[in-house]
C-alpha cells in the first residue's frame, strides 16, 4: 500500500495487536483473532483512510471508534496529528484509553460519543472519520456541529458502496477514491464536503 512506518511504529501496531486480542478474550471487542484477520480487516483497512484524509487535517476526528477503528491506526502512522476518538460503549472507552496510554499517543483523546456531538472546546475538526454503519444523512447531522467549513468527512464502504452513494442528497458533493487492498480486497472511500452539505 506503499505507506511507510518506522520501527517504533510497527512496535506500536504489534503492542496494539496484543492488547486487542487479550480483551476481545473478555470484553469481546472483535470477533478477529488471528494475526493475519487483525492486519488486513482492522489495520490495513484503517491505514487506508490516508489515501483521502487532506494533507492539511491536522485535527481529526473518529466517529463511533469501537476498539479504534479507523482512529488508533491513523494515529499511530500521523503522531503529528490530534485525533480525539468518540466512543458510546464504556467497556471500549476503557480499551482506548487503556492503548493511548500504553502506547504514549499524547496527542490522542478519548471522548463520549453521544446521540449528537456538539461541540469540542479545541475548535473544529477538519477532518471526520468514521467505520460505523451511518447513513450519510445521520452521520452528517452528527457531526455538523464539530466539523469546520471546509472539513471532510471521510468513511470506507465495501462493493455496495453504490447504495450509500445513492442515499445522498443531490446537494451533497462527493468524491470516490478507490483502494485495491492486499490479497484483492477491494475497497471505496467516499469523501463528502462539508462546505458543499450545508
Amino acid at each position: 500500500m506503499k505507506i511507510v512506518l518506522n520501527d517504533g511504529q510497527l512496535e506500536q501496531f504489534e503492542v496494539y495487536k496484543d492488547e486487542l486480542v487479550k480483551w476481545s478474550k473478555v470484553h469481546n471487542l472483535t470477533t478477529l483473532r488471528t494475526d493475519d484477520d487483525i492486519l488486513n480487516l482492522h489495520f490495513l483497512d484503517s491505514l487506508a483512510y490516508l489515501y483521502a484524509i487532506p494533507a492539511d487535517a491536522s485535527r481529526i476526528a473518529d466517529i463511533g471508534s469501537g476498539a479504534g477503528f479507523p482512529g488508533l491506526p491513523l494515529a499511530i502512522a500521523q503522531p503529528e496529528h490530534d485525533f480525539v476518538l468518540y466512543e458510546r460503549s464504556v467497556k471500549k472507552m476503557a480499551f482506548l484509553k487503556h492503548i493511548v496510554r500504553l502506547l504514549n499517543l499524547t496527542r490522542v483523546q478519548v471522548r463520549k460519543g453521544d446521540e449528537k456531538i456538539v461541540h469540542t472546546p479545541e475548535g473544529c475538526f477538519q477532518c471526520v472519520v468514521s467505520r460505523a454503519l451511518w447513513r450519510p444523512s445521520q452521520l452528517y447531522n452528527h457531526v455538523k456541529n464539530i466539523l469546520c467549513m471546509d472539513g471532510v468527512i471521510v468513511v470506507s464502504e465495501g462493493p455496495s458502496y453504490k447504495s450509500f452513494l445513492n442515499d445522498l442528497p443531490s446537494s451533497v458533493d462527493s468524491r470516490i477514491v478507490p483502494i485495491k487492498m492486499p490479497h484483492n480486497v477491494d475497497r471505496w472511500l467516499i469523501v463528502l464536503i462539508s462546505g458543499r452539505i450545508r
